[in-house]
């Protein structure tokens, strides 16, 4: 067998020296058939190029051991050999033939005796210039991979070679032509001699390219221009001589001193002086640094795609693989290994929810009508939650019907975006919402007052029967209950009046579970923890006792059956940053925290986002009004403080709230006290300014029952008219703050400039807040809110008189 493999290589070198000696393609291709045929055994080799103008295809020229003619001149139809088109050969015996290939053989067996042929084409597999039959008429014979290879390469051969022989004796027609042709010609020739790398013969565009004269290129040596070594140009070149390796990439120094990338295409050539090489060079200077340039777009575009955290994928749509990158399986929690690279791992993964959705969006790429596939999907994590992600793909091969075969894309992890997204749109209807809760009390306010001064009216009437004031005194307890809806209104949009007042919070929280322990039943098991330490605080207690008192009622609410209610206060410092569960700020720092948890029913998931939204309730109608917690959040919020959620259906909720400590004295805020007593006057004048006509008519009955005189306008530019006229009769004006084109505070000022001692008192529907401290600080004797009771404005008014 070794020596076999011995004979075809010695076979191989000789037929390929030959080949380069012969000087016509008859002489190529009769001398190799002669020498091929003894060595690999066969009865007959014949030569069959195709004849392009009769269709078919002629034994032109062949070779048989007994020396006997077999079909010269014959022709087979084209379409026969061409069935084996794109194979390197076809072997097969006359009775195993294949059935489109047995009638045409059964002729040859008939008249020649065929076996067995070895079909094997030559040039373009897919169109081949012809083909190397291989007969045997004695026997059907089995050639080896080894000869099968050998009589491979003679067809390769003899179609190199008769191709370069045709091109030669085209040349050699014109010596004048040749010269022409080799001088023109763009591409760079050398003749170089292997034993010195002597240069002899170059074209014009090598000169032009090295950049030195032709006398002075061909006395040099290749040593000159090329920048590798000697030794290995030297080992380059053997292996161009033997033909082992004919490609060669270099860079050559030019005459400039420039450095030039190279490939050179080298072989042997036998002329009359000797053995030399014959070399052609390309210039790939610009296609190298163009696939430099490739590579490193491709580095920065990994570095990029691995900067940027996306997952990778490549779908093979036929075969339904997708080659998915690291990251891309981490992102979800898995590793590359436990994700089965197909498309049915993925769909596997994705939200029930969003199947459809992706799949059109999918069918529409694929189909044409959208130039990229993107959609925000979810997949489920190993860890059993959902992950958003971007999905960005698109097609980038199609067959020859235009049918999508790979797409490849990317996918972000957009999970914290979206939660940002949610929580930002969860802000603006809060805020909305707040905003339209603070005009609903303005009007609410100006309603209540005209309900509750009448109401009250009626009752300081002695004219009033006395089958009529229960009725009276519900109503005007109905107003005020009226006025704290409006008031938990204010606390949720942050428009409510705070007076914040330094306190323990430790004593303040005791204080406030003694009273809410008769509004808890005895199924319920309430326990306080209060770890030791300072707990000074800045806070309006009136409003964080209504804080408390709203999350211990919620707990409470959601025990029917009985239930543990904790709540713990201490002293934080929080390294770790926490999400506030309202506006997703980290909380850092240092705090107080009051935790109330219950192991009550849980809030499920899809509610949770909705909690703090006023007038959201899951009880029953008439059993909450869904304002609690909304007024948790204005109050905290307005307090700077904080306040995380955690529940879980069936284990109960765990409501924190952080508040900040406290830093300096408060600044105090004018308090207005309920009296005790009704304040009446003198007589006294007061310009009543309010342009709500029902409040105005209201005020001004309840002004004249306290022995006043009144005068009754409803804007401010009305009211600078009749102070102008009456200013030395009106004792005090008690202007609403809330008025179309002129504002209580422009009338202020508008007065003060006519009459700097002016007694003014400001109401308003509306919480001033830091509004109503500065107008203090200018000047206005006092301000409230509405609605006001009879005996809220006999003392504001006469104590403002009397001041």
């Amino acid at each position: 067998m070794q020596s076999r493999v011995v004979e075809l290589e010695k076979l191989r070198a000789e037929i390929w020296k030959l080949a380069m000696l012969a000087e016509d393609e008859t002489t190529l291709v009769q001398t190799l058939l002669d020498r091929a045929g003894p060595v690999l055994d066969c009865e007959n080799i014949s030569f069959m190029p195709c004849d392009e103008t009769l269709e078919k295809i002629v034994v032109e020229l062949q070779w048989r051991a007994d020396g006997q003619e077999v079909g010269l001149g014959e022709s087979v139809p084209k379409w026969i050999p061409r069935r084996f088109a794109g194979r390197p050969y076809a072997q097969v015996s006359v009775d195993q033939a294949p059935r489109w290939l047995r009638p045409i053989l059964s002729v040859f067996a008939k008249k020649y005796g065929t076996q067995s042929v070895l079909i094997i084409p030559y040039g373009d597999p897919h169109s081949p210039d012809g083909y190397i039959a291989v007969n045997n008429f004695t026997t059907a014979k089995v050639y080896s991979t080894e000869e099968i290879d050998l009589f491979t390469e003679l067809a390769k051969i003899i179609h190199l070679r008769s191709t370069q022989l045709r091109s030669q004796a085209a040349l050699q027609a014109s010596e004048g032509r040749y010269r022409q042709i080799f001088e023109t010609n763009q591409a760079m020739k050398m003749v170089v001699n292997p034993a010195d790398g002597r240069i002899v013969e170059a074209n014009q565009a090598a000169v032009r390219f090295y950049g030195y004269d032709y006398a002075i290129l061909t006395q040099m040596r290749v040593a000159d221009l090329d920048a590798s070594s000697e030794t290995a140009l030297r080992q380059e070149m053997e292996r161009a001589r033997t033909e082992k390796q004919l490609l060669f990439n270099a860079q050559h120094r030019l005459a400039s001193g420039e450095l030039r990338d190279v490939e050179i295409y080298s072989g042997p050539v036998q002329t009359a002086q000797g053995e030399f090489l014959y070399s052609i060079i390309h210039d790939v200077t610009e296609r190298r640094r163009t696939e430099q340039a490739l590579r490193n777009s491709e580095e920065r575009l990994a570095l990029t795609v691995k900067g940027a955290e996306l997952g990778t994928w490549d779908w093979n749509i036929q075969t339904g693989e997708v080659v998915f990158n690291e990251r891309w399986a981490e992102m979800l929690g898995y590793t590359l290994a436990e994700i089965e690279p197909n498309i049915t791992s993925w769909e596997k993964l994705m939200h029930p929810d969003e199947q459809a959705a992706v799949s059109a969006a999918l069918t529409d790429h694929l189909q044409g009508r959208t130039p990229i596939y993107q959609i925000e999907q979810r997949l489920r994590a190993k860890s059993g939650e959902w992950k958003w992600v971007l999905d960005t793909g698109k097609v980038f091969e199609w067959d020859e019907q235009g049918r999508p075969l790979r797409a490849t894309g990317t996918h972000q992890d957009i999970t914290e975006r979206k939660r940002l997204e949610q929580q930002l749109v969860q802000q603006e209807r809060i805020t909305v919402v707040g905003q339209l809760a603070a005009g609903i009390a303005h009007d609410f306010n100006n309603i209540l007052t005209s309900i509750l001064g009448y109401s009250e009216l009626m009752l300081q009437s002695p004219q009033t029967p006395a089958a009529m004031r229960p009725r009276l005194q519900k109503i005007s307890a109905s107003s005020r209950r009226a006025a704290q809806l409006v008031r938990q209104l204010l606390d949720f949009s942050r428009k409510s009046l705070r007076r914040p007042k330094l306190f323990a919070l430790d004593g303040f929280l005791q204080e406030t579970i003694n009273f809410l322990e008769h509004t808890i039943p005895e199924n319920i098991w309430l326990t306080t923890n209060i770890a030791p330490g300072s707990y000074l605080i800045e806070a309006d207690r009136t409003q964080l006792q209504q804080a408390i008192t709203n999350l211990v009622i919620n707990a409470r609410d959601t025990m029917p059956a009985g239930g543990n209610l904790a709540l713990d206060l201490a002293r934080v410092e929080i390294d770790n940053p926490v999400p506030c569960s309202i506006c997703d700020k980290p909380i850092r720092g240092e705090w107080f925290r009051l935790i109330v948890k219950d192991n009550g029913g849980g809030i499920p998931a899809e509610v949770l986002p909705h909690i703090f939204e006023p007038f959201f309730t899951t009880k029953a109608v008439g059993e909450g009004t869904g304002l609690g917690l909304s007024q948790v959040h204005g109050i905290i919020n307005q307090h700077g403080g904080h306040i995380t959620v955690k529940s879980q259906v069936g284990q109960g909720t765990i409501f924190a709230i952080y508040l900040p400590r406290a830093a300096e004295q408060p600044v105090e805020i004018e308090e207005v006290q309920h009296p005790s007593i009704i304040l009446t006057g003198r007589g006294e004048t007061i310009l009543l300014v309010e342009d709500e006509a029902t409040v105005a008519e209201a005020g001004k009955e309840m002004l004249e029952h306290l022995n006043y005189r009144v005068i009754t306008v409803n804007n401010g530019r009305e009211a600078l008219t009749v102070f102008r006229k009456h200013h030395a009769e009106i004792a005090l004006v008690l202007s609403d703050m809330v008025m179309p084109d002129m504002s209580g505070a422009a009338l202020f000022a508008a007065l003060k400039m006519e009459e700097p001692d002016l007694k003014m008192v400001i109401m308003s529907g509306y919480p001033l807040g830091e509004n109503g401290t500065g107008l203090l600080e200018q000047g206005i004797v006092a301000w409230f809110e509405k609605p006001m009771s009879f005996e809220q404005l006999s003392q504001i008014v006469g104590q403002a008189l009397a001041n």
